[in-house]
């Protein structure tokens, strides 16, 4: 209930580090393994599990592997850039939620996912929002990812489409 209570939209965040047992918490609970039968901590429409979380610091871009519960290197560097707009490209974490078609079918327009994947990276974020707000790290869902960027730099296939992005980390004092 306190987590409730203290979820919100944060701004002004910094780049400083996030503990790991805090890190690895908040990626567990965007999509992790809760249960023996392999299902998720966010539901999906008929368990499709098409959400895919890529999170991207200053040193990298990294997969989350649910089934190992890791973070797997895609490609050293900065590409928070690509992320989204403004602090996106300097908050110390940022996540892009990625839908893959190929599990629900296509959305009805080039480059759109489905509808339920729009749906289904809702509970994802949320889980994101409890998480950061449980360990006392800001936290804000938004837009303006480079697609096109994205797909390049992640080596992704063009079914592959984002859906949502997160930016995480600690806020200026001013700005909580």
């Amino acid at each position: 209930m306190q987590a409730l209570k203290e979820r919100k939209s944060s701004s002004g965040f910094t780049a400083k580090e996030i503990p790991i047992q805090d890190l690895s918490n908040i990626i567990w609970a965007s999509a992790g393994i809760n249960r023996e039968d392999g299902r998720r901590t966010s539901p999906t429409g008929s368990n499709r599990q098409e959400i895919e979380v890529y999170a991207f610091f200053e040193f990298g871009a990294y997969w989350y592997n649910y089934k190992a519960n890791t973070l797997d290197l895609v490609k050293e560097g900065d590409f928070r850039s690509i992320t989204g707009r403004g602090e996106a490209a300097s908050a110390y974490l940022d996540l892009l939620f990625i839908a893959d078609t190929r599990k629900t079918g296509p959305g009805t327009k080039p480059g759109e996912a489905n509808t339920v994947s729009y749906v289904n990276v809702g509970y994802v974020s949320q889980n994101v929002y409890l998480a950061c707000s449980n360990a006392g790290i800001g936290s804000r869902a938004r837009g303006g990812w480079d697609q096109k960027k994205v797909i390049e730099t992640l080596d992704l296939p063009e079914t592959m489409i984002v859906v949502l992005g997160q930016t995480i980390g600690y806020c200026s004092e001013s700005r909580k």
